[in-house]
């Protein structure tokens, strides 16, 4: 929840320096219609920074957000228009304002969606979430920003999928971001989901299945370097109960590593 207005939501900070922070999210504003959030931190205080929402929104969240320095920020999110239509959002910070940047929707989508995004470089950011057709299958979505426009990139589902979602990303350069999230495969165990860009394309990446679990995904995702990623998320059982879940990349293969659950936790999640 957010400190200053006692109605927003923050869902994610970039910090490219201790005295420099920027948290992105959303808020209901007087009219009771959910707009876009942004807040900014010098390391002793918090202060709101005016973020535009797209002409005739009627919801708009900012879900992620990457800074290369304090006067260089890209947030994505989504917003939906007055028939209920999803679109992705971009916003661009330069250390004084926000400005919208056209981020195309998916050509026979009517709901489409950014969740995260890690930029490597002024001219390069990847952003990632989810988009749905008219037949109401969803797939993942990718953006990449190349300094001027954003345009979306062509994603492949693993065969017998009907739901796939890109839920975070991390890029160590322009040319190695790895993309995480869900699938449904209609197999048990249903792995989580783990793509990788190379700056042409993008690859599924066998990712492992967690003993005992009837399903597992990714919603957070770290690459300090192009053959290490750390990514977790949670992994359900088929009795309800949910378990932490973290899995190690090593460059070749996705390995799970033991996560510790709290004493007499039923449902554990790591989101980050």
């Amino acid at each position: 929840r957010s400190a200053i207005t006692s109605n927003g939501f923050l869902y994610a900070t970039s910090c490219p320096a201790a005295s420099a922070c920027i948290s992105v999210g959303s808020y209901e504003n007087e009219n009771g219609t959910e707009a876009s959030l942004a807040q900014a931190s010098t390391g002793t205080a918090w202060h709101t920074v005016a973020t535009p929402n797209p002409p005739g929104a009627e919801y708009t969240k900012l879900y992620g957000v990457s800074c290369l320095a304090a006067d260089a920020c890209t947030a994505a999110g989504y917003y939906l228009d007055s028939s209920g239509n999803g679109h992705p959002l971009a916003e661009r910070w330069n250390g004084t304002s926000w400005k919208i940047r056209a981020a195309p929707g998916v050509t026979g989508s009517n709901n489409s969606g950014l969740f995260a995004i890690s930029c490597s470089a002024a001219d390069a950011c990847l952003a990632v979430g989810a988009t749905r057709n008219l037949a109401g299958t969803t797939s993942p979505l990718a953006e990449t920003w190349n300094g001027r426009v954003w345009r979306v990139l062509t994603v492949p589902v693993p065969s017998g999928s009907t739901f796939n979602e890109f839920l975070s990303v991390s890029c160590s350069s322009a040319t190695a971001c790895t993309a995480v999230g869900s699938t449904g495969m209609g197999v048990t165990p249903t792995p989580p989901l783990a793509e990788r860009w190379n700056g042409t394309s993008w690859q599924i990446q066998a990712t492992a299945a967690v003993s005992g679990s009837d399903g597992s995904e990714f919603d957070g995702v770290s690459c300090p370097t192009s053959g290490s990623c750390v990514a977790t998320g949670t992994s359900g059982t088929s009795d309800g109960d949910e378990n932490a879940l973290a899995e190690v990349w090593n460059g070749t293969s996705w390995s799970v590593q033991p996560t510790p659950d709290p004493e007499h936790a039923v449902f554990t999640n790591l989101y980050a």
